[in-house]
């Protein structure tokens, strides 16, 4: 193979991941939203199966893929929209939600510290969203979307010769893998799991985290597992550390290294 070939090669990959990561952030997405294109775009799903078909060792994740497709093809936007609310409904918190910091940190003050941590992720690439009437930075549709946006990013600055924004854009996803997207999707499954045995978004978080599963050993990193269960959320006490005796930081938990990927990834 040339070197031509090797990079196109490389490139593809890079496209590859970014169509499965957009499918799966669109999945997730709530049915009645306008953002929520699985429904109306047929492209959407036929792109990413086929995007996912292309890529190594995906036979079990494209057997996953065809049973979540089934499910969409046969089930009302009405019926998906009645599943999602009864599935991922705030009255029960902590049950099955799917964001981040309810599996992630039982603190307020830290969930709110990992919160910023996810946001300045979004930040450091140049991307905002609005707050009111969206989604909190930690909701798994945005998460997937954040990952589709580095690997599509990703694959333009391979196509131009950008060694330096290529690996920013693996840094990140790496970062971003390990730090917070591939180590609650386990717990978010099961914790799903035990309320509903076998329904679509059932079927989907399985996806979902077996294709976590599978990108986190490509990109060769291993994100530390959180419990099963969901966390109970503890206020802090008043005038205390939630970090308990461990004393807590004296600035905000960051990424030293994002604002040093924020210069890069807008040049």
């Amino acid at each position: 193979m040339s070197t031509r070939q090797a990079a196109a090669r490389t490139v593809e990959r890079a496209l590859a991941r970014a169509q499965v990561y957009r499918l799966l952030a669109h999945a997730f997405f709530q049915p009645d939203s306008p953002l929520n294109k699985l429904k109306s775009n047929g492209p959407l799903l036929s792109e990413g199966k086929s995007a996912l078909a292309g890529l190594p060792g995906t036979r079990s994740l494209l057997a996953l893929l065809d049973s979540v497709e089934e499910g969409f093809r046969s089930t009302s936007r009405r019926e998906l929209a009645r599943q999602y609310v009864a599935l991922f409904s705030h009255g029960w918190e902590g049950a099955s939600l799917p964001y981040e910091t309810e599996y992630t940190t039982p603190h307020a003050f830290q969930k709110q510290t990992q919160l910023a941590d996810v946001a300045g992720f979004y930040r450091a690439f140049g991307l905002q969203w609005e707050t009111q009437g969206h989604e909190r930075p930690d909701h798994v549709s945005l998460e997937l979307e954040f990952m589709y946006y580095l690997a599509l990013k990703e694959a333009h600055a391979l196509a131009q010769g950008a060694d330096d924004g290529v690996a920013v854009c693996i840094d990140a996803q790496k970062a971003f893998l390990r730090d917070h997207l591939g180590r609650w999707l386990g717990a978010f499954r099961r914790a799903l799991a035990t309320r509903a045995t076998d329904t679509l978004y059932t079927r989907l978080a399985h996806l979902v985290d077996t294709w976590l599963v599978w990108d986190s050993q490509q990109q060769g990193v291993k994100p530390s597992q959180v419990p099963a269960a969901p966390v109970s959320a503890v206020p802090p006490e008043e005038g205390g550390c939630p970090y308990g005796d461990g004393g807590c930081p004296t600035e905000p938990v960051g990424h030293g290294g994002g604002r040093e990927v924020d210069s890069h990834a807008r040049s």
